[in-house]
């Protein structure tokens, strides 16, 4: 690891206890702008505001420091009012008789030393299909407005409401996982009864129904595989997944029964490891016999930012990974960049569901893609060959991890 990723994670790790930051030297310009920059990226910043508040490296640029601890305060004053704002919005659902079960946001906060400074930009609301009608009404009489898409019914697996003046952002699941992607659609199957499954949990004295803590857990893994394939997961993810493990009472034989499953154990034996090494949080004994090394996995972490779209040649190699992916659970072949730039029909028609009724206008929509790949310039000119290229090395960390076929790197204890 690169000296200005040692000193974010390492910013971070006290953050996470409660500690001020103790680095071992103050950071040149270069290495403080690293630091500044990979805190936005993975949108820790309140985080880290609150570790590096009075250390020598704060102290010696107080103009910096100044706009630094503005935006952090910014981050955490809009938290706060977007997490009483729910606060109000679902004790309005259960006077209606609506209990939605809640996944990550709030159920995460609270296990941070301080939890307005873990900033969510949404909700989630975990809810079965029969209550769907009642809980959109619910939200729309409360004044939040209902995003809609042209997203077939029998692929939706959710709608967005919003009011965004009252820092409302509400994702209302009806499965935890979208079936169109043949990458992952199968990681809905271990939550087909979590619903039944769920329970109460206190928050400052007020009652959510959550999930059962392994489902929870299950959930925050494979959320986070998820955005591994779509570009990368963040360290955010790795801290609430190890944050929680340490937490909440969970069925480990469960969790490795579906890791193993999903063949998705050695890429979180490398998670857990990457917590238990560099940010001090418990391991998990679930995945104690596999020895993952966690390093390949961190740096792909620290360049992907939140989501593994700091730039856009990283967000659209999503599309190599995903096709490699998909490959694997279908027994064909990838055929990689190929694939990318022709997916097959029922690859695209989650995405273009004119397809399902009209299959011969596939051709037309190939060149559609391929126009609007190469005209996309919103974070930037796009370089198809760099993005080939990352994309055919987070192809590799697949295979390291054993997620997919290949070389099957790391060994049971």
């Amino acid at each position: 690891m690169e000296a200005t990723g040692k000193l974010f994670i390492d910013a971070l790790k006290c953050a996470l206890h409660g500690n001020r930051a103790e680095w071992d030297h103050i950071p040149d310009e270069a290495e403080w702008s690293g630091v500044c920059r990979l805190a936005r990226e993975h949108h820790v910043l309140p985080l880290l505001a609150e570790s590096l508040n009075g250390t020598p490296a704060a102290v010696e640029r107080p103009k910096r420091w100044e706009l630094f601890l503005d935006y952090a305060r910014e981050q955490t004053l809009t938290q706060a009012c977007r997490t009483a704002e729910f606060k109000l919005l679902y004790s309005r659902l259960a006077r209606e008789g609506l209990h939605p079960a809640i996944v990550k946001g709030i159920i995460c906060r609270r296990m941070y030393p301080h939890p307005n400074q873990r900033v969510s930009w949404d909700e989630d609301l975990f809810i079965p299909e029969d209550e769907f009608d009642a809980c959109a009404a619910a939200l729309e009489g409360y004044g939040l407005a209902r995003e809609y898409t042209d997203t077939p019914e029998d692929v939706l697996y959710e709608t967005t409401f919003k009011d965004m003046s009252r820092h409302l952002y509400i994702e209302i699941h009806t499965r935890l996982f979208p079936p169109a992607y043949a990458a992952y659609g199968d990681c809905s199957a271990p939550f087909v009864d979590a619903l039944e499954r769920s329970s109460e949990i206190t928050i400052d004295g007020m009652a959510f129904r959550t999930l059962d803590p392994t489902d929870h857990l299950l959930y925050l893994m494979l959320h986070a595989y998820k955005h591994f394939l779509h570009g990368g997961m963040g360290i955010r993810h790795v801290c609430d997944i190890c944050l929680f493990a340490g937490t909440e009472e969970t069925d480990g034989r469960r969790i490795r029964s579906v890791t193993d499953g999903l063949r998705l154990s050695r890429l979180f034996a490398a998670v857990f490891a990457i917590g238990e090494r560099y940010l001090g949080l418990k391991g998990y004994p679930a995945f104690a016999d596999i020895d993952a090394e966690p390093e390949p996995l961190l740096e792909d972490i620290l360049t992907g930012g939140l989501y593994g779209t700091v730039d856009i040649d990283r967000a659209h190699s999503s599309r190599i990974t995903l096709e490699a992916a998909a490959a694997e659970k279908s027994g064909r072949r990838s055929r990689g960049a190929l694939t990318s730039a022709f997916p097959s029909r029922r690859a695209l028609e989650g995405t273009y569901p004119t397809l399902k009724k009209h299959p011969y206008l596939l051709p037309v929509f190939w060149i559609r893609r391929l126009f609007a790949y190469l005209t996309d310039r919103r974070q930037g000119p796009i370089d198809p060959t760099r993005s080939l290229k990352i994309g055919s090395e987070r192809v590799a960390l697949l295979e390291n991890y054993g997620v997919i076929g290949g070389r099957r790197r790391g060994r049971r204890r």
